[in-house]
């Protein structure tokens, strides 16, 4: 290929390069590109742009000096400038003989040891991110460092989780079948020895299926998860969502009976309506969580 356009090449400092010494924008098709508007490099020009990119750097030396001299100037801020990694970036800084300032270290030996004793807790990742202000990859980190506290702590989230399972499966009893409960399957598979004891109490009684609801023990049992699931605020750790009545429904396995019961649970409507969040409300939490990030 004997001819190059300024657009052909996808490296900012190339083609940065290649638009100082290219003529003006040509309205023809490039022959290797097919894109127009780019302006004509002859292979002589190309060879010498090619030379000084894999002797001087990714980007101009002079752009990336600018770049580090500038009020708090970092690789990060060129690297998002140029296109170029931060990897690359920092090669070319010490090839080129720039002072790069060090990267501040997150895991401080106070903070691995705070870190440590969370996971000694049993608390999840995401819990442990929000309430020490570190990101979930600086947490994986710390466990591939401490792989005695990493099985500790995963030993820890097991057990955790096999209690809160077996709470949500005698909780969905009191309203459902057995098998309509969604940690029928997960229980049946990895605790099982616990679950057939369940269902040798629970699920052989011939007249709980025919029994009359006690609608004033469900409502008072719903309206206290309800107002117990509110106050953990566990939607507050994920994505942003707002609180409505379909998301509470989902959260505590209980869509199908507000849509088609909630005239007949008093207690758990006013709760509902206590937790629930108007579009106002959630957009005001939204953009107060972004500013406080």
């Amino acid at each position: 290929m004997d001819q190059l356009c300024t657009l052909c090449f996808r490296n900012f400092g190339v083609r940065r390069e290649a638009e100082l010494v290219a003529g003006g924008p040509i309205n023809s098709p490039c022959p290797n590109c097919k894109l127009i508007g780019g302006g004509f490099l002859d292979r002589g020009v190309c060879e010498q742009l090619l030379h000084r990119f894999f002797v001087e750097g990714s980007i101009p030396p002079v752009l990336l000096c600018q770049v580090l001299a500038r009020p708090g100037g970092s690789l990060r801020q060129a690297a998002k400038l140029t296109g170029v990694s931060v990897t690359t970036l920092r090669l070319d800084a010490v090839r080129l003989g720039v002072l790069v300032k060090p990267r501040p270290k997150t895991l401080t030996p106070l903070v691995i040891s705070v870190l440590e004793r969370d996971f000694s807790e049993g608390l999840s990742l995401s819990d442990i991110a929000i309430k020490e202000q570190i990101s979930l990859a600086s947490l994986y980190r710390v466990l591939r460092m401490r792989p005695l506290a990493a099985a500790q702590w995963r030993a820890l989230r097991a057990t955790r989780e096999l209690v809160e399972r077996r709470q949500r499966f005698l909780d969905d009893l009191c309203y459902m079948p057995l098998r309509h409960s969604s940690e029928y399957q997960w229980l049946y598979k990895h605790d099982r020895d616990w679950f057939v004891q369940q269902v040798v109490e629970y699920g052989k009684v011939p007249s709980r299926r025919v029994a009359r609801v006690d609608w004033e023990q469900r409502d008072r049992l719903l309206a206290k998860r309800v107002e117990a699931w509110s106050e953990t605020n566990q939607y507050l750790a994920r994505r942003p969502t707002r609180v409505t009545l379909s998301l509470i429904g989902r959260e505590l396995h209980a869509a199908a009976l507000f849509g088609h019961f909630l005239d007949k649970l008093p207690l758990t409507r006013k709760a509902i309506a206590c937790a629930v969040e108007s579009p106002q409300q959630f957009h005001c939490r939204r953009l107060f969580g972004l500013v406080t990030s």
